[in-house]
C-alpha cells in the first residue's frame, strides 16, 4: 500500500507539471492526493472507516435494539415495541492547512520536490488531526475502561495476553456482537507499547514476537499511533461502533483553494469538514459503547 500511493503521488505530480492552465484540475489532483494520505496513515480511519454525509449537520433515530418474537399467534403481528429506538446527532467542523509552490523552485525545475514535500506534510497532518478526533472519541466513548498487569515495553507476554483477554471479554460481550466479529476486533496502541510487542519470547517452544502470537492466537489487528501516549484502545471495527463522517465535496464551494502571491509562489489551501460519534449502545446509554474498551497505562 505504501508504494501504491508513493505511485499515486508521482503520477499525480506529473500532472500537477503537465497542466498548466486548468487550475480546476490541480485543485482537485492536489485534494486527492492529500485526503488519500491522511486515510491511508490514519489508525482511526483504519478502524471505524469513512462515512460521507452531503449535510454539515446529521440527525437521525436508528434501532440500537430489535427483537424478534416467537412464536407468533396466527393472525397476529410482533409489537414496534420491540424496537429500541436511539437518537443519533452531531456536526462535522473543518480542517484546513495551506502550503505553496515557490516561483524559485519552478525556475530551478524542482518544484517537483516542493509539491511532493507539500502534499505528504499536509496529508500527515491532516491524519494526525482526524487521530486525534477518532481515538479522542473513542476513548470518550469507551464502555469499559481498566488498568494493564504492567507496561507492555517490559510486561511478560502473560501478563499482555491475560490484559488482552480481559479486553476482547468485554468488547465481545457487547450489545450486537456475534462470534464473527471476533475477526474485526483492532487494537490501537501507543507507540512505546507498540514496539514492546516486537519482543521476541519463547511461547510453545517456539520463538516469535509477541505480536505474531497476538495476531495469529487471537485474530486481532493491532495498529501503532503516535498520537496515543499511555493507554490503548481495542474495539470492534466498522460504522456499527462509531462514525467517521466526512463532507461529500459540495456544489459551488471549492474545499481547495489556490491564490497568488505576486513575485513569491502560488498558495494552496485545503480543507475538510468532519468529526466522529460513537454509536450509542442503548436510548439509556447514549454516549458509550461497550463496543469499546481502553487498557490505561500499556505505556508510560
Amino acid at each position: 500500500m505504501a508504494d501504491e500511493y508513493t505511485k499515486m503521488l508521482a503520477e499525480g505530480i506529473k500532472k500537477l507539471q503537465a497542466t498548466t492552465t486548468d487550475d480546476a484540475i490541480k485543485r482537485e489532483i492536489v485534494k486527492q492526493l492529500i485526503y488519500k494520505r491522511a486515510d491511508f496513515i490514519s489508525a482511526g480511519v483504519k478502524v471505524v472507516g469513512v462515512q460521507q454525509f452531503d449535510n454539515l449537520d446529521i440527525k437521525y433515530a436508528m434501532p440500537s435494539e430489535a427483537s424478534v418474537e416467537y412464536p407468533v399467534p396466527e393472525g397476529a403481528g410482533a409489537s414496534l415495541s420491540l424496537i429500541d429506538w436511539t437518537e443519533f446527532t452531531f456536526s462535522m467542523q473543518k480542517a484546513e492547512g495551506r502550503f505553496m509552490i515557490t516561483d524559485e523552485a519552478r525556475i530551478r525545475g524542482v518544484d517537483n520536490v516542493q509539491w511532493q514535500i507539500s502534499i505528504r506534510r499536509l496529508g500527515e497532518s491532516l491524519a494526525y488531526e482526524k487521530d486525534k478526533n477518532i481515538l479522542d472519541t473513542l476513548i470518550n466513548g469507551a464502555g469499559n475502561t481498566f488498568s494493564a498487569s504492567a507496561t507492555w515495553d517490559t510486561a511478560t507476554a502473560s501478563q499482555i495476553t491475560a490484559d488482552i483477554a480481559k479486553g476482547l471479554n468485554y468488547v465481545m460481550s457487547a450489545k450486537g456482537v456475534v462470534d464473527s466479529d471476533i475477526n474485526r476486533v483492532a487494537l490501537v496502541l501507543p507507540m512505546k507499547a507498540w514496539t514492546g510487542l516486537l519482543r521476541v519470547v519463547e511461547i510453545g517452544n517456539i520463538n516469535r514476537s509477541i505480536r505474531d502470537f497476538i495476531e495469529d492466537g487471537y485474530g486481532i489487528q493491532i495498529l501503532p499511533s503516535k498520537y496515543l501516549t499511555t493507554d490503548a484502545i481495542m474495539l470492534v471495527k466498522g460504522a456499527e461502533t462509531a462514525i467517521h463522517a466526512v463532507l461529500r465535496p459540495p456544489a459551488g464551494i471549492p474545499l481547495v483553494e489556490q491564490k497568488r502571491h505576486e513575485g513569491v509562489g502560488t498558495e494552496y489551501i485545503v480543507r475538510q469538514f468532519f468529526n466522529t460519534k460513537v454509536i450509542p449502545e442503548s436510548s439509556s446509554q447514549t454516549s458509550s459503547t461497550n463496543r469499546i474498551c481502553v487498557i490505561e497505562d500499556v505505556a508510560s
